[in-house]
């Protein structure tokens, strides 16, 4: 298109400034046959080459340079950095186990493995069995004390709230006998023949028991009281059987 103005151009310059003697009618232009190569072709300016991203030829300079944030470690091409060296986020650290800290890579705390809870140990159980010769009624009261506090409290009365076991148990007399699932350790017994049923030991006005009653080992109280917890105690063995006979007093 260029061409063409210029052609044109000089075609107007040289019929309107040239004499006419000296004028000579330029060759006539064969439009339909031109090509490219006959104008001057105008292109844009050439597109600027992209800046290369690091590569791995920085990355062994033995310097810092680019995005390293470290020497030759770090950033979005070099390995990660070592322990100690300098970064700006967790990537930039080599491995898992190194974190960013603060702008050093450092090795975050190992966890120690949760240890498994210690199974709660099954209390080991052993039996009671408990009998007598001596009932007049069908009706049995047990009291099973666990410990010398409780017995202390409730020898004389038996205190229901007090025992370990309570337990009011129908038998046929004259003799009876019930068994008992207790852990292993050391017990005191008191049995009753509750001849009326009413659920505790009857006394007279003197505080003396006026239906059968007694302890384990034979255990006896006297005026100041009922049988002492040392005269009374028996032990119960994992998987065995304590065997208590008692012998009930009757007034």
């Amino acid at each position: 298109m260029t061409l063409l103005i210029v052609l044109v151009s000089c075609t107007v310059f040289y019929v309107l400034f040239v004499p006419k003697s000296q004028y000579v009618a330029p060759p006539p232009i064969d439009y339909k046959n031109m090509t490219d190569d006959d104008f001057d072709v105008i292109t844009d300016a050439p597109t600027p080459a992209a800046t290369n991203a690091p590569t791995q030829t920085t990355c062994n300079d033995g310097e810092q340079d680019d995005d390293e944030t470290d020497v030759d470690c770090g950033g979005a091409t070099c390995k990660g950095c070592d322990e100690g060296l300098k970064c700006n986020l967790d990537a930039d650290c080599a491995g898992d186990a190194i974190k960013c800290d603060g702008g050093t890579c450092k090795k975050g705390p190992t966890n120690a493995p949760t240890p498994s809870p210690t199974p709660t140990p099954t209390a080991c159980m052993g039996e009671v069995k408990v009998t007598s010769s001596d009932f007049t009624s069908a009706n049995a009261i047990i009291w099973l004390y666990d410990n010398a506090d409780s017995w202390g409290k409730a020898k004389d009365r038996c205190n229901d709230d007090a025992a370990y076991i309570h337990l009011k148990k129908a038998i046929a007399p004259p003799t009876g006998s019930y068994a008992l699932k207790v852990p292993a350790g050391d017990y005191a017994l008191m049995l009753i023949d509750d001849k009326n049923n009413n659920g505790k030991l009857d006394a007279n006005w003197m505080g003396v028991p006026t239906e059968g009653c007694g302890a384990s080992n034979g255990a006896k109280g006297g005026p100041m009281g009922g049988p002492s917890w040392g005269d009374a105690v028996f032990s119960v063995v994992c998987n065995q059987v304590a065997n208590v006979e008692i012998e009930l007093w009757h007034m």
